[in-house]
C-alpha cells in the first residue's frame, strides 16, 4: 500500500517559480507589508490607490530606479493573484503612476561589464596552474562559466555527472535554468582552448577534478576559508558572484562594475569578436532573443564600420 502523502495544489504552486524568484517576491512583499502596516492599510487585498502611493514613495528614494519600482509592483501583483485577488497593477491609476515614474526618472539599465579572455590571462601567474584546491576550484568555475556562457545558478547547480568528455572537449549538461524551468535540459559543448592554453576551461576543470576526485555530487564544492566544507556542500550562486568580483579586484578593475553576469557577457563578447555568428552565440548561450546577443556585438559593429571608412 502506497503511504506517500499526497502533494497539495498549493505545494505545486510554490514549485512553479525558481528559488531566486520566490526569494525576490518574498523580499519585496515584506517591504510592502511593512509600509502598508505603517500606513494602516491592508496589504492583502490592497487598495490600488495605496499601492500607487507606495510606488511614489519608493520612487522618491535618491538611489531608487524605475525598474526597481516595477519589480516591487510585480511582487505585489504576483502575491495577490496567488491568493485569488485581482492584481492592483491592472488598475488604471497604478498603471499611470508607474508610467509617470518611468518617464520622470529614466535611467540606463545597469549592465555588468564583461570579463575578457585577456583579463583572465592576466590573473596572477601563481594561480596558473592552480597551487591550491581553492584556487583550482575558482579558476575552473570562472573559465567554465566564461566559455559556456553560464548563469551563476547554472554553475552552482552542476554535478560531476553533468560533465563528460567528447574528444578534447567537454559536454556540459544543464539540467534546468532560468529559461528552462521545467527541466527539458540542454548540452553545451566547451572545446579546449589552443589560443589561450593557460586559460583553457577543459584543462582547468580537470585540474580541479584531480583534487576534488570524481566522487558523485556537486561539481563545485563550498569552502570555508581554504578548506572544503564537510560534509560536502555545493557552492552557492551568491559566492559565484563574489568570486567574479574578487577576480576583477585582483586584476585592478572596479569590482562594483562586475558580477556573475560578467562571465556570460564576457563569453558572448569574445565569441562575437572572433567572428562567431549571432545565431550561433544565441544557441551556445541559450538566449531566446537575438537582441540580447546583439548587445554584446556593439563594439564589433563599430570596428567593422571603421575598417571600411
Amino acid at each position: 500500500m502506497d503511504t506517500t502523502p499526497e502533494t497539495s495544489a498549493a505545494e505545486y504552486r510554490t514549485w512553479a517559480d525558481a528559488p531566486e524568484t520566490r526569494r525576490a517576491v518574498a523580499r519585496q512583499w515584506t517591504a510592502w507589508e511593512k509600509w502598508a502596516t505603517q500606513q494602516s492599510v491592508p496589504p492583502l487585498p490592497a487598495p490600488p490607490r495605496s499601492v500607487a502611493e507606495y510606488l511614489a514613495h519608493l520612487a522618491s528614494g535618491k538611489r531608487w530606479a524605475a525598474s526597481s519600482t516595477a519589480q516591487a509592483l510585480w511582487a505585489i501583483n504576483r502575491t495577490h493573484t496567488a491568493h485569488g485577488y485581482a492584481a492592483p497593477g491592472h488598475d488604471p491609476e497604478v498603471h499611470a503612476v508607474l508610467a509617470g515614474i518611468r518617464r520622470k526618472t529614466p535611467r540606463a539599465p545597469k549592465q555588468q561589464r564583461p570579463l575578457t579572455i585577456e583579463d583572465f590571462s592576466r590573473l596572477p601567474r601563481t594561480m596558473l596552474p592552480p597551487q591550491t584546491a581553492l584556487a583550482a576550484r575558482n579558476l575552473a568555475l570562472l573559465l567554465l562559466g566564461f566559455a559556456a556562457c553560464l548563469r551563476r545558478s547554472e554553475l552552482a547547480a552542476l554535478d560531476v555527472a553533468d560533465i563528460s568528455s567528447v574528444g578534447t572537449s567537454l559536454a556540459v549538461r544543464i539540467r534546468t535554468s532560468k529559461t528552462d524551468p521545467t527541466g527539458t535540459g540542454a548540452i553545451v559543448m566547451v572545446p579546449a582552448s589552443l589560443r589561450y592554453p593557460s586559460c583553457c576551461p577543459v584543462r582547468l576543470l580537470y585540474a580541479w577534478l584531480s583534487l576534488r576526485t570524481m566522487t558523485p555530487g556537486p561539481l563545485f564544492l563550498a569552502f570555508t576559508g581554504k578548506h572544503l566544507v564537510a560534509p560536502a556542500r555545493r557552492i552557492s550562486p551568491t559566492v559565484v558572484d563574489k568570486l567574479v568580483k574578487q577576480a576583477a579586484s585582483t586584476l585592478g578593475l572596479d569590482s562594483r562594475l562586475y558580477g556573475s553576469h560578467s562571465l556570460r557577457a564576457g563569453g558572448a563578447t569574445y565569441l562575437s569578436r572572433m567572428g562567431v555568428t549571432v545565431q550561433a552565440i544565441a544557441r551556445h548561450g541559450r538566449w531566446r532573443s537575438l537582441d540580447m546577443v546583439l548587445h554584446y556585438c556593439r563594439d564589433d559593429a563599430y570596428s567593422a564600420i571603421a575598417a571600411v571608412l
